[in-house]
């Protein structure tokens, strides 16, 4: 199932912390992105599958993941989120250059570590914004089958019946 939405943005979360624009951009760099782990409520034994784009876009940080249902505990959360109820995403990091104002702090630069999928995001604005339910319904063997018979019957040329209309006498 692909997810995708905002991992970070430049808002004031709950914690009263301001990541700010590109803070992560050294770091998904130098690690790429098999370096950062997708997880579930930032639980390194809940592994929840595998990020496929990562990058700032707009200010924010851009996330586009896939996630393997065959992983404890994510098919159940992957319900959940087919069902509209609300998730989103956190970041886990540890923080580089980062200066306090007034009752915040900023934070310019973190080493990115890894991303959660979690229904109470410390940031509001780092909401799913697309959950794409997942394509394959049968195992692999199955699908093949019933895929090879949809190709046989769109290549099947098609007939239109015409009906048969038998008139009698008009009088």
């Amino acid at each position: 199932m692909m997810v995708q939405g905002w991992a970070s943005t430049p808002d004031l979360d709950s914690a009263k912390t301001i990541i700010a624009t590109g803070a992560f951009d050294a770091s998904i760099a130098a690690r790429g992105l098999s370096g950062i782990r997708m997880l579930l409520d930032h639980d390194p034994a809940l592994p929840a599958g595998v990020i496929t784009k990562l990058e700032t876009r707009d200010s924010k940080l851009w996330i586009e993941a896939r996630l393997d249902l065959a992983l404890p505990g994510v098919a159940e959360r992957a319900r959940l989120i087919l069902r509209q109820k609300s998730h989103g995403f956190s970041v886990g990091a540890r923080k580089q250059r980062w200066s306090r104002r007034d009752e915040h702090l900023l934070i310019t630069h973190a080493d990115l570590y890894e991303i959660t999928l979690t229904p109470h995001p410390r940031n509001d604005a780092c909401r799913l914004v697309f959950a794409e339910p997942p394509k394959r319904l049968w195992p692999d063997d199955l699908q093949r089958t019933y895929d090879e018979l949809d190709e046989a019957i769109a290549r099947t040329p098609r007939r239109t019946l015409t009906p048969t209309f038998l008139y009698g006498d008009a009088t």
